[in-house]
């Protein structure tokens, strides 16, 4: 049927005021509450706070350093340089 699906191939299609196939999205205006948007906010970082995500930052590359070169170096030389072939 034609026309019978409500988007395309770009997109949805824009809900005209008294479209019958448009859906409630929550409560209503009057019900919601009034909100005020923020104009500042205030962020204090310290030298603890920085040395937490160095340190994680330090671990997860020592983790991604240690764990492949374990697996290599388990392995002979000969069959590293002969893998390939």
């Amino acid at each position: 049927m034609p026309g019978s699906r409500r988007g395309s191939l770009l997109g949805p299609r824009p809900l005209r005021q008294g479209d019958p196939h448009q859906q409630s999205t929550g409560p209503a205006k009057k019900d919601r509450p009034e909100v005020t948007p923020i104009s500042s906010m205030e962020i204090r970082l310290g030298p603890a706070d920085i040395a937490k995500v160095g340190a994680t930052g330090l671990g997860i590359a020592a983790l991604a350093t240690c764990i492949p070169g374990a697996r290599v170096l388990r392995l002979k030389p000969r069959d590293i340089l002969t893998k390939g072939d």
